[in-house]
């Protein structure tokens, strides 16, 4: 009789971790899943900071009304911000969130060649650690070099305000921001399908085992 009961008890236990075993190897598919969402997410947040970098690294930041700023330039398109909340030169502006009557030219250094200055086609604007601007004036560099800028306003009163000179949000922005929702998107849906395939799999080899 105690035998049996030993015998009973060894098969009990071993009943309990085949289930246990089943159930930690049911598991895997969905923390494989969850892995390469997250590292999906991880390398989403990488890219949204190299983006913005390479916009802040882009930049060119001056107080205006100003005589005469020189910058190196490269070929390309940029636009002017406005920055009314920022910190420049250990000064904190808060200058409202609207200029008016500003005056801009900017001259090739070598030549004295003015580049034509538009208003903003699009009205951008942006916060980040610098501060928060929005988007006033376009012009777009056709030759590399050193450019000398000028600024005053209509009011010879005005109140001394912060530009910051980036590189327009053309379609190199746009072809980013596109990149990083495939890349969220296509974490999504593999992460799905790991999830689904392996836990078909698994169940699969279970039910084979316990054949």
């Amino acid at each position: 009789m105690q035998v049996i009961e030993i015998v009973n008890f060894i098969h009990v236990k071993k009943n309990i971790m085949n289930i246990q075993k089943r159930k930690k190897s049911t598991i895997w598919p969905f923390l494989l899943a969850g892995g390469i969402f997250i590292s999906g997410i991880i390398y989403i947040i990488y890219l949204i900071f190299a983006v913005v970098d390479d916009f802040t690294d882009s930049s060119f930041r001056f107080t205006t009304p100003c005589n005469e700023v020189s910058v190196q330039l490269e070929a390309g398109k940029y636009t002017i911000y406005y920055e009314y909340k920022t910190y420049f030169e250990d000064i904190y502006f808060d200058t409202g969130e609207t200029i008016n009557g500003l005056k801009l030219d900017i001259k090739d250094k070598i030549n004295n060649e003015e580049v034509a200055v538009k208003n903003s086609a699009v009205n951008a604007s942006y916060t980040n650690s610098n501060g928060s601007g929005v988007s006033v004036l376009d012009f777009e560099i056709e030759k590399p070099g050193e450019y000398v800028i000028s600024s005053s306003f209509v009011d010879n009163k005005h109140e001394k305000v912060v530009l910051n000179i980036g590189k327009a949000m053309g379609w190199g922005f746009i072809n980013s921001i596109f990149g990083i929702i495939g890349i969220f998107l296509g974490s999504i849906v593999i992460s799905v399908l790991v999830a689904i395939f392996g836990a078909k799999w698994e169940k699969k080899r279970n039910s084979e085992l316990n054949v």
